[in-house]
């Protein structure tokens, strides 16, 4: 079922490295280019009439059925009618590297004729499928993060949240609620959304999530409502800004490196790999803190 999923050297180089010893990963060695080493494998997992969906499969090395690996799950970006799951094939490299199972998902794009409530579903299809599944595909189904940019953070988010948009199709015994959120400026309650995510939704039941924008992206500020929310209901929530940068900053050297520096601590803080991030992020570009809350673990 494996395949060796070793590190390349940022940039790429032919040859593949052995990973990290104790498991910790060398963010310096990060695979920035998204069409680096492909997916060990595509799976279906939803279809829609003559349309298929299918997760990129990224496999820690050594992974055999019978393990319980953490996993996450990726949404690309691209206002809900555009983008492609590479978008987080380097961050899904890397995750793997440590020992999660990665998945990059596809969807449903408004252009052919869906709504954003259909984005959503085929989120909710996605996180459904790999729980099913957990037992075949060594993944732990306690321990299912889901991550996204911009209207892929709102998709993984409406997963957690939402209580509605299911596909009425699948086994709704199976829990579609990711466990752990990982948003890169997600498009939280864009109006472009068209109502499927509001502050309304945001509960106590709302898991551990971390939220990374730039200080020059208008979304922030839906970051900023999430904390003070996080601050009313309860849960654990982690706020991060990068200094002068713009919407979709994170899909480019050095962010790249220092959000997944970032996403490798608060995966670590949570038990879903098993040692954190050595050194520190590039220079000059770690991001700030804003908030989190409860207390960071």
């Amino acid at each position: 079922m494996s395949k060796k999923n070793k590190k390349r050297n940022n940039p790429p180089a032919p040859q593949k490295q052995d990973k990290a010893p104790d498991n910790k990963a060398g963010i310096e060695d990060l695979d920035v280019d998204a069409s680096g080493r492909p997916p060990d494998r595509l799976v279906v997992f939803k279809k829609i009439a003559s349309r298929e969906l299918r997760l990129h499969v990224f496999e820690p090395d050594g992974l055999k059925p019978s393990d319980k690996r953490p996993a996450i799950v990726f949404f690309h970006g691209g206002a809900w009618r555009a983008g492609e799951p590479k978008q987080f094939y380097p961050q899904s490299r890397h995750l793997a590297s440590q020992g999660m199972a990665a998945f990059c998902a596809e969807y449903r794009l408004t252009p052919e004729g869906v709504k954003v409530s259909d984005c959503v579903s085929d989120a909710k299809s996605a996180v459904r499928w790999i729980r099913r599944h957990a037992a075949e595909l060594g993944v732990d189904p306690n321990r299912i993060a889901a991550g996204g940019g911009s209207a892929g953070g709102h998709l993984a988010a409406a997963a957690a949240l939402t209580t509605d948009m299911d596909d009425p199709a699948e086994d709704l015994s199976i829990s579609s609620k990711p466990n752990l959120l990982v948003l890169y400026n997600p498009a939280l309650f864009h109006e472009f959304g068209q109502g499927t995510l509001t502050p309304k939704h945001v509960t106590k039941e709302t898991p551990p999530a971390i939220l990374m924008y730039g200080t020059d992206d208008e979304m922030i500020e839906y970051g900023r409502r999430f904390l003070e929310i996080a601050k009313e209901k309860g849960f654990h929530a982690e706020l991060y800004a990068a200094e002068k940068a713009a919407h979709g900053f994170f899909n480019k050297s050095p962010w790249l490196e220092s959000t997944t520096w970032l996403v490798h601590a608060f995966l670590a803080r949570h038990g879903y790999v098993a040692a954190g991030p050595d050194g520190q992020p590039p220079q000059g570009h770690s991001l700030t803190k804003i908030g989190a809350l409860p207390a960071s673990r």
